[in-house]
């Protein structure tokens, strides 16, 4: 590992002051768990016609914040792996059979959020060193529906909260009301948290609402690098009485049902106990016919037989 970073640093070294011809950079979007080619196509390159190409060098930008870092290297006509950096080992592509025409792109497999960066691509036909293209590649990942929720603070204040996980990079959050003329009294707190091991964001936006109206309230989340939005609503019933109820309070009607039926159920149950008790002596009479009987029992000497 340390010869292949000592000749990483003399690649830089010699490129810098080596390269010939300068390029624009090409903006390429790619997303979470693609695979993604990075082009590049040398116009009018023929190897038939020239001389073989004998390097090709991929690398990530050293203009750049981040470290520079070997993505692919062709040498001599063969690829060498031996000094590419150890988080594009067996994610790379070159295509062999493309090189005489001048296509030096790559594929790069398995996109993920750390693969975000400016890379270059360098070939060598004699003693110079040409940058021939330069890509910035912009990860992107979607994320999950928004949940969207609510509490009642007091009776005129509602908290809404919006949850959605997992997206790349940090969103925009959008709210919006049914009537927003009429709800300008509100606060809003959004906050992102992004994953340490996968790079990916968590937004959580919190919209405080002063009102005493029913309200439709919606909650987007829009990604714009691939112009995707995800949206949730909720609604917020506001009941009102004459009798200044709060706010999620049932109609005056609904209550009125309601203790009728509780009464009709109380009766009923009144009514059933007493019919039940009113047949439990007839009952118990004709079972036991002989309980409360005045007859006395004579026993003559003749026979056993008993007089009545």
């Amino acid at each position: 590992m340390q010869r292949g970073y000592s000749l990483l640093i003399l690649f830089i070294l010699f490129v810098d002051h080596s390269v010939i011809g300068t390029c624009s950079i090409l903006a390429v979007t790619a997303v979470l768990g693609e695979t993604i080619t990075l082009p590049c196509l040398i116009s009018g390159y023929n190897e038939r016609a020239g001389k073989k190409t004998k390097r090709i060098y991929w690398q990530t930008s050293n203009d750049t914040p981040k470290p520079v870092e070997a993505v692919h290297v062709y040498n001599d006509g063969k690829e060498e792996f031996q000094d590419q950096s150890e988080k594009y080992k067996q994610r790379t592509k070159l295509f062999l059979d493309q090189l005489k025409n001048g296509n030096f792109s790559i594929q790069l497999i398995s996109i993920k959020v750390s693969d975000e960066d400016v890379y270059e691509c360098y070939y060598q036909q004699e003693n110079n060193m040409r940058l021939v293209c330069s890509i910035d590649l912009q990860v992107s990942a979607h994320y999950n529906d928004p949940v969207l929720s609510r509490f009642q603070i007091d009776n005129d204040t509602t908290q809404f909260t919006c949850i959605s996980k997992e997206g790349y990079p940090a969103p925009k959050v959008h709210w919006s009301f049914s009537d927003s003329e009429s709800f300008t009294d509100h606060t809003l707190e959004n906050s992102a948290i992004q994953d340490n091991l996968t790079g990916l964001y968590s937004v959580v936006s919190n919209l405080t609402v002063r009102t005493n109206q029913s309200i439709s309230v919606t909650c987007v989340i829009e990604n714009e690098r691939i112009q995707e939005n995800k949206s949730a609503a909720i609604y917020k019933k506001v009941y009102t009485s004459p009798d200044n109820q709060g706010p999620d309070a049932p109609p005056t009607h609904v209550t009125v049902v309601v203790v009728l039926m509780v009464i009709l159920l109380v009766i009923a149950s009144v009514v059933i106990r007493l019919l039940y008790k009113r047949r439990l002596p007839f009952q118990t009479s004709r079972q036991n016919p002989n309980r409360n009987s005045n007859c006395t029992y004579k026993k003559t000497n003749n026979d056993d037989t008993a007089e009545v």
